[in-house]
C-alpha cells in the first residue's frame, strides 16, 4: 500500500518530468502547494493531461496495478482533489485504502 507521502513524491517526480520538456521561463513550481488545477495553476490543459498520465504510470509501477487518478468531476464534493500536490496525494492515498 502506498502512503500519502509516497504518492506525493510520485506527483512531485511527475512535475519534474514535465518540467524537463519546458523552457526555463515556463517551469512549473515543484512543491507541495503547487496548484495543479484551478485559479493560480501554471498548467495548461495539455500539461495537466501529461501530468495525470505520468502520475498514473508511476502509480502503476509502484503499486503493481492500475490506479485511475481522474474520476468524474461531479463525484468531487466540496474540495477539488486537484487543487494542489498535497490534496491530490491525499485523495489518491485514501482511494487506495478503499480499493
Amino acid at each position: 500500500m502506498l502512503s500519502a507521502n509516497q504518492v506525493k513524491e510520485i506527483i512531485l517526480d511527475s512535475l519534474v518530468a514535465l518540467n524537463e520538456e519546458k523552457e526555463s521561463g515556463e517551469m512549473i513550481p515543484v512543491a507541495h502547494d503547487t496548484v495543479l488545477l484551478g485559479r493560480g495553476s501554471m498548467l495548461d490543459s495539455l500539461d495537466f493531461i501529461l501530468l495525470v498520465t505520468n502520475v498514473e504510470e508511476r502509480l502503476h509501477a509502484a503499486a503493481g496495478r492500475d490506479i485511475e487518478v481522474v474520476a468524474p468531476f461531479e463525484s468531487f464534493e466540496e474540495q477539488n482533489p486537484f487543487r494542489s500536490v498535497t490534496t491530490l496525494s491525499e485523495h489518491i492515498a485514501s482511494n487506495l485504502l478503499v480499493t
